[in-house]
């Protein structure tokens, strides 16, 4: 299989998906944060995907750079303050702490959400 950055984001979140909706013995305990980092990954490819033929050179520019320019460009800027606070959501499940749970099923349907109503858009 390819990078993922090679996948449109659409696809990307799919899997997310389907690993949030059919977790298997092989991904017990992983699933969550596997979950979440490819939901991540998904809305970095739609970042790139809804600025790179609005912002020369976007792609080597950081996240946080580019989620500031989202901001000026998506016409809904509704929707790209919640990317902005999915992102942030997203690095934070993506990261495990000794005393800190995975991010449930609940929380990460929401922030999928986000992603699939964005990428919609891009």
């Amino acid at each position: 299989m390819g990078e993922s950055r090679d996948m449109p984001s659409a696809e990307i979140l799919e899997r997310a998906i389907g690993l949030l909706h059919h977790p298997t013995a092989e991904t017990a305990g992983l699933w969550p944060r596997a979950t979440a980092v490819l939901t991540r990954q998904a809305l970095e490819v739609g970042l790139h995907e809804a600025l790179s033929d609005k912002v020369l050179g976007i792609e080597h520019a950081p996240v946080r750079v580019q989620l500031l320019c989202l901001q000026s460009y998506l016409e809904d800027t509704e929707t790209a303050h919640e990317v902005n606070l999915a992102w942030w959501a997203l690095s934070r499940a993506c990261h495990h702490g000794s005393y800190e749970l995975p991010p449930t099923a609940p929380e990460l349907e929401s922030l999928i959400d986000v992603v699939r109503r964005f990428v919609a858009t891009a």
